[in-house]
């Protein structure tokens, strides 16, 4: 025989935590689980610590308590006084609730062994002293687990393992108990496995600690452990989870992390987040280069820490639109340097978790103080340049139906001009070809605002092409200067009806019929970021045949001009078109380009070149 019982009735008991109070209220099976009725039970957590076993009170204080007065919900084993019948094991799960209340479960959940009889017997149950039903109950839960459970002895050797361990590892019970464990962990990780086990020989717990197993094909498997011991009978009861594709995707995070951080601190912009209060989370190593600090003595830290009290006023008051507006913004600020203040311009963009709600502000802010000081906005250019390169499409999407491309040719570093193609449905594609009024970092960021909302509004969904356009007006006429305006063509084909709807907002384009016919499409609205109360149509559908070409352009194509200042004109276009029709669009489109170079003889274009071309397939 071995002292073998299992502590209480399968019914649990159960406890709430306030997390002001820190008081406990009692209720469930009190009676059978301690031996009790209950009503002399603590009702703070910290005479319930007096009653936990002096071994278990930092496992429990480690799962439920925290310095700054939180309560944590995490399930825990631990011995606590049954009275005149010494300890019983419990298992104490818990979640808090939205009002902050914790509520845990209180069961019991394994068996006391002799550590002699459990060498030579293994894991078994007096089913006499418990009832068979306890016992069956208590083999199940070992037995049945997801979980990896073990029951060893502090000299290194397994006395009874689950099966869960034999099929992760491939191995079978006698084999797993016939070596000590410490054979089957990675070499790398045995010192700190035989220290986790000389805590457990202390009678201290260990949480969540991390080692790799070697399965019978000879690979590994990472394993997170939660164990403690019985020191007086040299045992073992712990609890593994494989978190192999855990450790998998963390790896892969931390590489993804590692490498965004290298791009970002090989930056020439200052770059930041700041939580909703306006505390820093993150910045870049330009920002500590500049301001002589290191990110330990940023991060935490407030605007108000760091920098005088007017900028740092200035600053917060920048970062709390971003919070109040819920959209970016591009502002002006000053910053102090050791050789004075120095201008930066500051793009500030709200970070949303996945139910909308912002939760921290970035920053992306460029020095240009030189620039300023010779007319010349380098580093502007440089961050203006970033956002482009998001701003065209990375390839030419394969559509069922149609054979489309765009090109877009800068008259300066950047371009005013924007092309896209947006799909709506598996059926349905929106071509877009915009131009804003002069060129540089103004026009350049202001498609970039374009690009994004329509993406927004437009992409796969039902939202008509008009709404979505009235929609970025609106947004325009609060963004754009007010000498500032964009022309824009919206191009709506369905593929599968071959049909075309348009919205020209002061701009147009052409249909180029198989039979050789031209239709303008003419611009049905106005220009955009004027007027706030402008209404925006689709065109009526106009019927595509097989061979019929869709060609939105921007004016610096016919506008361009040859050395006596004859500009190439629309006839010119439509010569350059009719002549290669029967390419491929992309190639048409080349061709046309090329003609336009040939008229010019590559005298220097005054503006920005940009086209769609799109032909109708069978």
């Amino acid at each position: 025989m071995h002292d073998s019982r299992v502590s209480g009735p399968v019914a649990p008991a159960y406890y709430s935590l306030c997390r002001t109070s820190r008081s406990i209220a009692w209720g469930g099976n009190l009676p059978g689980v301690f031996d009790h009725p209950g009503t002399d039970l603590p009702h703070s957590i910290e005479d319930w610590l007096d009653c936990i076993h002096p071994n278990d009170r930092e496992l429990f204080r480690s799962a439920r308590c925290c310095g700054d007065g939180a309560i944590v919900a995490t399930c825990v084993d631990y011995r606590v006084s049954r009275g005149r019948d010494g300890y019983i094991f419990l298992r104490d799960e818990a979640v808090v609730l939205s009002n902050g209340v914790l509520t845990a479960t209180l069961w019991p959940i394994t068996a006391i062994l002799s550590a002699r009889s459990a060498h030579s017997s293994g894991f078994s149950i007096d089913c006499e002293s418990v009832g068979q039903q306890q016992a069956l109950d208590l083999k199940r839960f070992f037995e049945l687990s997801i979980d990896l459970f073990c029951i060893a002895k502090l000299d290194g050797y397994f006395l009874r393992v689950n099966s869960n361990f034999t099929r992760l590892l491939g191995y079978d019970e006698e084999s797993l108990l016939a070596q000590p464990f410490l054979a089957f962990v990675h070499p790398d990780d045995r010192p700190a496995t035989e220290s986790e086990v000389a805590k457990l020989a202390q009678g201290l717990p260990v949480i969540r600690f991390r080692n790799r197993y070697r399965d019978a094909c000879g690979g590994y498997h990472h394993l997170e452990w939660t164990a403690r011991a019985i020191p007086e009978e040299e045992l073992i009861f712990a609890v593994a989870r494989d978190v192999t594709e855990q450790v998998a995707v963390e790896a892969e995070l931390q590489t993804r992390s590692d490498r965004e951080q290298t791009i970002l601190d090989h930056t020439q912009a200052v770059i930041y987040v700041k939580n909703s209060d306006g505390a820093y989370l993150f910045v870049n190593r330009r920002f500590t280069e500049l301001f002589s600090l290191a990110r330990e003595q940023v991060v935490g830290k407030t605007d108000y820490d760091i920098f005088p009290e007017e900028m740092a006023q200035a600053f917060r008051c920048n970062d709390e639109k971003v919070v109040l507006e819920g959209k970016t913004f591009t502002v002006q600020e000053v910053a102090p340097h050791a050789d004075g203040n120095h201008t930066y311009i500051s793009v500030k963009f709200p970070l949303k978790d996945s139910r909308g709600k912002i939760h921290s502000i970035a920053g992306i802010s460029t020095d240009i103080t030189n620039e300023i000081r010779a007319n010349e906005s380098k580093r502007q250019l440089e961050l203006a340049q970033f956002f482009q390169q998001k701003l065209y499409p990375k390839a030419t999407p394969e559509i069922p139906g149609l054979d489309v491309t765009g090109v877009a040719l800068p008259v300066s570093e950047l371009c005013g001009d924007y092309f896209d193609f947006i799909p709506r449905s598996r059926d349905s594609w929106v071509l877009v070809v915009g131009d804003v009024c002069g060129h540089g970092v103004g026009p350049a960021l202001a498609m970039v605002e374009v690009r994004t909302t329509l993406r927004l509004l437009l992409g796969r969904s039902a939202v008509p092409l008009g709404y979505a356009v009235e929609e970025l007006n609106a947004i325009l006429i609060d963004d754009l200067p007010e000498s500032s305006f964009i022309s824009l063509f919206l191009a709506e084909i369905d593929v599968s009806e071959k049909t075309l709807r348009y919205i020209g907002a002061g701009h147009m384009a052409l249909l180029l019929g198989c039979d050789g016919s031209v239709l303008t499409l003419d611009s049905n609205g106005p220009l955009l970021g004027h007027d706030n109360h402008a209404l925006f149509d689709a065109s009526p559908p106009i019927k595509l045949a097989e061979n019929d070409q869709v060609l939105i352009f921007t004016d610096g194509i016919v506008e361009a001009e040859d050395a006596a200042g004859e500009r190439f004109g629309m006839s010119r276009l439509l010569r350059a078109m009719r002549k290669h029709r029967s390419l491929s669009s992309e190639s048409a489109v080349q061709a046309l380009i090329a003609a336009v170079h040939e008229f010019t003889n590559d005298e220097p274009v005054r503006d920005d070149m940009t086209a769609i071309l799109a032909k109708v397939l069978s």
